[in-house]
This record gives structure tokens, sequence and C-alpha cells, in this order.
């Protein structure tokens, strides 16, 4: 297996027990808006947006070979 592969499904794995034994209901406010939802669900987005931040940074960002060249 490649080790990028294992690393993600353990960090995924203690995510995930993470997540679910913090499945209290907590009330998330942002600018005008008060929402109460389970802090499962905050931390699942929370998760979803830095991985989705991680992964198109890098890509924004780097230079191509053609303009290296």
């Amino acid at each position: 297996m490649n080790a990028k592969l294992v690393i993600a499904i353990v960090v995924l794995f203690i995510f995930a027990v993470f997540v679910f034994q913090n499945a209290q209901v907590v009330t998330v406010s942002f600018l005008f808006w008060k929402i109460e939802t389970s802090r499962a669900i905050v931390l699942m987005v929370t998760f979803v947006i830095g991985l989705f931040t991680g992964w198109i940074f890098p890509k924004m960002f780097r230079k191509s070979k053609k303009d290296l060249s």
C-alpha cells in the first residue's frame, strides 16, 4: 500500500472516532446567523472545508513548468 494512503486512512479513522465522541448539540454563530446543530456536523463540515482549502490553494499558486522555462 502507498504510504500516503495509509496515513489518510489513519487520519480519517481518528477523525471519525473524534466526531462520534462529540455529538452534543451546539450553537454556531456566524455573522447574522445562529444555528443549533450537532457538534459532529460542525466538525465534519470544518474538516471538509480544510481539506478543500489545502487541496485548492497549492494548485492556485503553483507555477506551471511552462512558466518556469
